[in-house]
């Protein structure tokens, strides 16, 4: 079961597993992750997003070592893609059309993406300090529930 949460221009999707995980779905010391051993996930995610996209501009960043994960995880990713292929489309089919792209990735590798999907001409008119990263609260830990 995926969750979906709507900030601004982001949607990030946060995929629940078994185990229970901090922040929207439930406590736990630490979010579980997917074992990437011997694979780039980055580099997996920009090859699918390039072929699919031919972006203007593709950036895939790992910001997994913002959050309560072990040193190395490939579980939290913000995406930027920036194409033609756009034009005309809602938000919310933008980011349909990225996540189908790469839904093996969200369903078996990433724990949370947040996607940024525009034409080059809004990209021309985007805000950088916009799409700077919240940091992460810990989840139920910040709370005190933990």
């Amino acid at each position: 079961m995926r969750g979906f949460v709507l900030r601004g221009l982001f949607l990030a999707v946060i995929r629940r597993s078994p185990i229970p995980q901090p922040g929207l779905f439930g406590a736990a010391a630490m979010c579980s992750t997917a074992d990437t051993s011997g694979v780039n996930v980055k580099e997996l995610l920009e090859t699918k997003l390039t072929s699919k996209f031919s972006p203007a501009l593709l950036e895939v960043i790992n910001e997994s070592y913002m959050h309560n994960v072990p040193k190395g995880a490939q579980s939290h990713f913000k995406v930027i893609v920036v194409s033609e292929d756009f034009k005309g489309q809602t938000l919310l089919n933008r980011h349909k059309a990225v996540q189908e792209t790469i839904k093996d990735e969200i369903a078996n590798l990433i724990h949370a993406i947040s996607i940024t999907a525009k034409t080059p001409e809004e990209w021309d008119k985007t805000n950088p300090g916009s799409l700077k990263s919240p940091p992460c609260l810990g989840g139920m830990k910040a709370e005190g529930k933990v």
